[in-house]
């Protein structure tokens, strides 16, 4: 029997869905040249869907599989705060940071079997840079007539 026989086919179309997630998200901030582009909103959104997948696979005493959640937290927590940058005294990165947050949640979200939801946060996460373009706010016009440039 080959390995590939053996994998759940729910499974592959999960990590086929997270890949996907990821690169939604991921597309959008590199066509914007933002930092945390394609390949590593796809690294982040897998890697929390198989740590967390993984840590719900294990079982026996003194075994709890929501500590991995916390680990995975604490874990992309510090990814984003290598991502904010203070210069000049100002401070850049912050909605990087953000994203990176979001995209191990949509992660989480996947390995938890709630793809419903993970899809919801995508597109949520993929359509906010574009809301005030959509409501046809001029962002810049405004900051211009508050004498903020």
């Amino acid at each position: 029997m080959s390995s590939f026989q053996s994998i759940d086919p729910t499974f592959a179309l999960e990590i086929i869905i997270v890949v996907a997630c990821g690169g939604v998200v991921g597309f959008e901030r590199q066509v914007r040249g933002k930092p945390i582009g394609i390949r590593t909103s796809i690294l982040i959104c897998l890697s929390t869907y198989i740590f967390v997948r993984l840590g719900g696979t294990l079982y026996g005493t003194g075994v709890d599989p929501t500590r991995v959640l916390g680990q995975v937290v604490t874990g992309v927590g510090f990814l984003g705060a290598g991502v904010i940058l203070a210069k000049g005294g100002s401070i850049t990165g912050v909605t990087s940071a953000a994203v990176v947050w979001m995209l191990a949640a949509i992660g989480q979200h996947y390995s938890s079997r709630s793809s419903p939801r993970g899809c919801c946060v995508c597109s949520i996460d993929s359509l906010y840079p574009h809301w005030n373009a959509m409501a046809g706010v001029n962002v810049y016009a405004a900051t211009e007539r508050l004498g903020r440039t």
